[in-house]
């Protein structure tokens, strides 16, 4: 009976935690909301595939207008037609398109009769508009060989400029020509599959579950200074069913909103975290980990203010030493050896191992090992210190 009241106090003091934060509208922005939007823009910023933009006014330009159209298209150029030029400065001005490209009236017969023709192009000085000139150049330069090689075979009797224009194409099949092979030096820098948007929704699980950790202990440091904490110790409650009361409700924080992280991802973003029960597996240790940060925090700082504000710059800096902002395979050989003292580096490594090489239990067993590890030894020195701070 003594067993199950015990159990029961444990439960409410998790309970009131739980109930504190779902009160805090705050709170539960940056619980909640926050990391979803950050991974919106990391995805929009670095995710999915990308074409630009390119308008295109194609002023009845005949075949070899119309074949210049197709050749940009297949540069993973997106067209976008307009009806005349000063429509396309707009376009171009007000950012609709990327840059803008004109083919004048009359362009096939003007080659044909070997005039100058002048093909208008309009870009602004940033964005993709130097990209995009070389795609257009490449396709003109393309096609100038083409009529080249024709008007070439003309003059020495081998049919006329159209003709001959309109054969290139299977001409070009059956010539065989230079065959380029690319190879790859080395081991690449990311794994193999690596993408950026997985790497921001795996980087903002453990930022936020070791932040919220961190700030939630003001909540425990106002209970202690309000004395709430001694109170219950003088009701027939000791101080190991308040440690683990306390220590529950950090962890229902930290692992609920790990869980809705990497569940809403997965779903919302279709976000790979490869074995869900693995995966589970190392989010559980993380958000012991965190637990055992936010207790030592709240049982060494004085006032809530010095431990919110520890926590946010603690936070961060973890993050960012740890690999959760930018990946840890980019860092100097001596900053990786500094970013394996963090919990966020062994927890991002076992991810990355179950979603990009199809890992199991046995390839991340370091990994649940030293998050294990840093739990163990967070949570021992944090309860050694608060039951000091209830018992004195």
């Amino acid at each position: 009976q003594e067993t199950g009241g015990g159990t029961m106090k444990i439960l409410a003091i998790a309970r009131v935690n739980l109930v504190r934060l779902l009160r805090d509208w705050l709170g539960l922005f940056f619980i909640v909301l926050l990391p979803f939007i950050i991974i919106v823009v990391m995805g929009a910023a670095f995710g999915g595939s990308f074409n630009p933009q390119l308008g295109v006014v194609s002023e009845s330009g005949g075949n070899l207008g119309d074949d210049l159209l197709v050749s940009l298209e297949t540069g993973d150029v997106d067209l976008v037609q307009f009806d005349d030029e000063p429509a396309l400065i707009e376009g171009v001005v007000r950012n609709r398109v990327d840059a803008g490209v004109v083919i004048p009236a009359g362009y096939t017969e003007s080659v044909h009769a070997g005039d100058h023709v002048t093909v208008r192009y309009f870009a602004p000085a940033n964005t993709f508009g130097g990209t995009l000139k070389r795609s257009v150049d490449a396709a003109l330069a393309e096609q100038s060989a083409s009529v080249r090689a024709a008007r070439f075979a003309e003059s020495e009797g081998m049919g006329n400029l159209s003709d001959n224009l309109a054969a290139m194409p299977a001409l070009r099949e059956s010539i065989s020509g230079v065959r380029v092979e690319v190879m790859t030096a080395g081991e690449s820098v990311f794994p193999s599959g690596f993408d950026p948007v997985d790497h921001s929704a795996q980087g903002m699980l453990v930022l936020f579950m070791f932040l919220t950790s961190l700030t939630a202990a003001d909540k425990l440091i106002l209970s202690r200074t309000l004395g709430v904490s001694k109170r219950m110790l003088s009701t027939p409650t000791d101080a190991a069913t308040i440690l683990t009361g306390e220590a529950l409700g950090r962890f229902a924080v930290a692992f609920l909103q790990g869980a809705l992280i990497l569940f809403g991802t997965a779903l919302l973003f279709n976000i790979e975290w490869g074995n869900i029960y693995l995966s589970g597996l190392i989010l559980t240790l993380f958000a012991l980990v965190g637990t055992g940060v936010a207790m030592l925090s709240g049982s060494i700082f004085r006032n809530a203010e010095q431990a919110g504000s520890f926590g946010v710059m603690a936070g961060l800096l973890f993050a960012a030493i740890g690999g959760a902002m930018v990946p840890f395979e980019i860092f100097p050989e001596g900053m990786q050896m500094v970013s394996r003292a963090t919990p966020h580096y062994w927890a991002l490594r076992g991810f990355k191992d179950l979603i990009y090489r199809e890992g199991g239990f046995a390839s991340i067993s370091l990994e649940l090992a030293v998050l294990a590890g840093f739990a163990v030894v967070l949570l021992t020195v944090a309860t050694y210190r608060f039951r000091k701070i209830l018992t004195d």
